[in-house]
């Protein structure tokens, strides 16, 4: 039979295990709890961190169409500019082959002047064949020059037109690369943005994963404290059990050797008395 001093001092051991077990599981839970609430913090502001992602990338969306519209009007303007550089220099050239003389240099109204006095003449005076023949020369000479004058006059004022619009084309197409800059420089402004939210995010997903590994392992912990404890509560009332039932079995025992001491102190008294009056008989 298990003696029931050992039983108690076992009882005792139990009941202090169980005391460190609740404590270390009181300690787990709370250290549990830290976890969840650090997981859940963390779930939050990466979902923040992504909310603001998606904006900016919206934002880089939009203006990575705009510079491209910006760029596309700046490159019609530059071709227009080179085109009308092309076509001012094919003037310039058609003014070059045409011979630079003295009449050439006069204004167009004087050698006008000169044609209608020459044709008066001819009308009016009485010339030598020789004279009228020099005559129409001349006249058709200045009418010649009169022509390629008046081309060359007009070869300028188009080019003078041409270098207005030149000079316009280019304002224009400054003014879009100018845009295009300004929107370039936010550009980076929101590149930048989004490349450290993005490490941001990284970072606190690597820590989200390592939180949620810590909280999955201490919720094992937890559980396994858990049953530890229910086993321990188990063995501490079986414990109990047998204490009392090594209690009733001391008591019966007791009672019964009690009983039987009683019953041989009866038997020797009532033989002394048997034995008594056999002498007086």
């Amino acid at each position: 039979m298990v003696d029931i001093k050992d039983t108690k001092e076992s009882a005792i051991e139990e009941k202090e295990s169980l005391r460190d077990i609740k404590g270390k599981l009181i300690e787990l839970d709370k250290e549990k709890e830290g976890m969840f609430s650090k997981k859940e913090e963390l779930k939050s502001e990466i979902f923040s961190s992504m909310s603001e992602i998606r904006k900016l990338k919206e934002e880089l969306d939009k203006e990575r169409k705009k510079k491209e519209g910006l760029i596309q009007q700046r490159e019609l303007w530059n071709a227009k500019v080179k085109e009308l550089i092309t076509e001012a220099k094919k003037l310039q050239d058609k003014s070059k082959n045409v011979p630079n003389n003295e009449k050439r240099r006069m204004p167009l109204g004087k050698i006008k002047s000169m044609i209608e006095n020459l044709e008066l003449k001819i009308e009016t005076e009485v010339l030598s064949t020789n004279q009228e023949k020099r005559t129409m020369r001349q006249i058709k000479e200045l009418q010649k020059v009169y022509q390629e004058v008046g081309a060359i006059a007009e070869s300028a004022n188009k080019s003078r037109g041409i270098s207005g619009q030149i000079e316009e084309a280019k304002k224009k197409a400054n003014e879009f690369h100018n845009q295009w800059k300004v929107i370039a420089e936010q550009g980076k402004v929101n590149v930048q943005k989004f490349r450290e939210l993005m490490k941001k995010v990284n970072g606190m997903k690597k820590t989200q994963n390592e939180t949620v590994a810590k909280f999955q392992k201490l919720k094992e912990e937890v559980m396994a404290k858990n049953d530890q404890l229910q086993e321990k509560l188990i063995e501490r009332i079986k414990g109990q059990a047998n204490i009392r039932k090594q209690k009733e079995e001391t008591q019966k025992n007791k009672y019964q050797r009690s009983k039987q001491k009683n019953e041989e102190i009866i038997k020797d008294k009532t033989k002394q008395v048997e034995e008594k009056i056999k002498k007086r008989a």
